[in-house]
């Protein structure tokens, strides 16, 4: 599944799924895709922004699931 942000000629953004680019291509050149505000069906892909993903956790995270426990800080004397 894809997730593909389109707009219709009077520049209404939505969001659709379609299983493949394919899938998205037949039905926009058959007019099966809709715009839900104007019914417009001249539809096209709008520019979207990347989703990047992070390597890294944030200090908010707390420990995953099955790793070890962080060691435990050393006493005050």
């Amino acid at each position: 599944m894809i997730l593909f942000v389109l707009k219709c000629t009077a520049d209404h953004r939505f969001e659709a799924w379609f299983r493949n680019g394919d899938a998205y291509e037949t039905q926009a050149a058959a007019r099966a895709i809709a715009c839900p505000v104007c019914g417009d069906t001249h539809i096209a892909k709008a520019p979207m922004a990347p989703r990047i993903a992070k390597g890294g956790r944030s200090k908010d995270d707390g420990p995953r699931e099955g790793a070890p426990a962080p060691d435990a800080a050393p006493a005050a004397p």
